[in-house]
């Protein structure tokens, strides 16, 4: 027999909508801070919320981080041969 309660806890401050709007908010704009996220998470909500519960939402979602795009590394010669357009061999 178990003694938990149904809906204990404290319910949470997104819905779905809510949940869904931060996920196209986060893989539209890749680079975006937790801060700007949330100032523009904040425009959408009726009641604001903290950086820190978009950091747990954003965990809970299984959204970590976003990885920068690298830049290729391009030797002096592969450089040459790309801009000068003529052929080296």
């Amino acid at each position: 027999m178990s003694f938990a309660k149904h809906n204990s806890g404290r319910k949470s401050k997104f819905k779905d909508r809510d949940r869904r709007v931060l996920k196209r908010i986060v893989t539209q704009k890749r680079k975006t801070t937790l801060p700007q996220i949330t100032s523009e998470m904040n425009t959408h909500l009726q009641n604001p919320v903290s950086l820190k519960t978009i950091e747990l939402e954003l965990y809970a979602a299984n959204i970590h981080s976003s990885v920068a795009i690298q830049n290729l590394l391009v030797s002096e010669w592969n450089a040459m041969k790309v801009y000068s357009g003529a052929d080296t061999t």
